[in-house]
């Protein structure tokens, strides 16, 4: 899965692109998603939602499921 922006080095997935991919229109709805199938995510500049696609991948292929408490590094 690639990030609909082309200057996105390190694989990161906007909130406009979850938005976008995931179909949400609402933040409330755009961040529960996630919370519920247990993606992590960060909060970027004005609180907007940030993940990366690394994060998606995990659970689409069923790796190890992600905690609350694991970090997100960020280059």
């Amino acid at each position: 899965m690639q990030s609909t922006q082309t200057s996105n080095p390190q694989h990161l997935l906007s909130e406009d692109d979850l938005k976008n991919w995931l179909g949400f229109s609402r933040r409330l709805d755009l961040e529960r998603h996630p919370q519920n199938i247990r993606i992590p995510y960060v909060y970027g500049k004005g609180g907007r939602i940030c993940t990366t696609i690394a994060a998606v991948d995990k659970i689409l292929i069923g790796g190890k499921e992600s905690t609350p408490s694991e970090e997100i590094e960020f280059i």
